[in-house]
């Protein structure tokens, strides 16, 4: 699985956090798949990769959630059985992911884990283009007073995603950007604008750089 294969995991990982069920749309995966700068083929091959790899599935919908096994991939833990407990290099997004079993008696309720390991190649692109999907999607239902600094962010977070997907990224640089992301979602919210957990996909990537 190459960088870009594993950013476009992450972020289904990431954007499931903030979906019932952790399931995704149709819209959602090709969102996140424009992101990344993907195109309509390219994300119908990765989808159909991961799902033959047994690490997405798809369900009556269509609907797209991440496995035990994907989850187990983001998170450096491949090994049936090994869970997703954050550990060295690892940060932690809120949220169910997909269908949780065995991942422990609590993992499918609200507020359940879902460890991402950010030192493999294109975990943090993947949780920032997640959080860029899920600003763009919820962007027609924001108050007018919270669009301006919606459109900021929006921008910022472009800039910062090809920044983080840059061979040898500047740690300082995205780190500096998500900083600022964190104050512009803060307007966006004191506008109003309501933008779920996003602001929880930002703060987990302090921990990847």
């Amino acid at each position: 699985m190459n960088g870009k294969d594993m950013a476009f995991l992450a972020g289904l990982a990431a954007l499931a956090s903030d979906r019932p069920q952790g399931q995704i749309d149709e819209e959602g995966v090709n969102g996140l798949g424009a992101v990344l700068g993907l195109d309509g083929p390219d994300v119908l091959r990765m989808v159909t990769g991961a799902q033959k790899d047994g690490l997405v599935e798809l369900a009556w919908g269509p609907l797209l959630s991440v496995t035990d096994k994907g989850r187990r991939l983001v998170a450096g833990q491949p090994e049936h059985g090994a869970g997703v407990t954050a550990g060295l290099g690892s940060v932690v997004i809120l949220g169910s992911v997909g269908n949780n079993n065995n991942l422990g008696p609590s993992a499918g309720a609200p507020g359940a884990t879902v460890a991402l390991n950010g030192t493999m190649e294109g975990v943090p692109s993947g949780v920032l283009a997640a959080a860029l999907a899920l600003l763009q999607d919820s962007r027609a239902s924001l108050p007018e007073a919270a669009r301006e600094p919606a459109a900021a962010l929006e921008r910022h977070l472009a800039v910062t995603l090809d920044a983080a997907g840059r061979e040898n990224p500047d740690s300082s640089r995205v780190l500096e950007g998500v900083t600022k992301a964190n104050q512009l979602l803060d307007q966006v919210e004191k506008a109003g604008g309501s933008l779920g957990r996003l602001g929880k996909m930002l703060l987990s990537l302090y921990g990847m750089f």
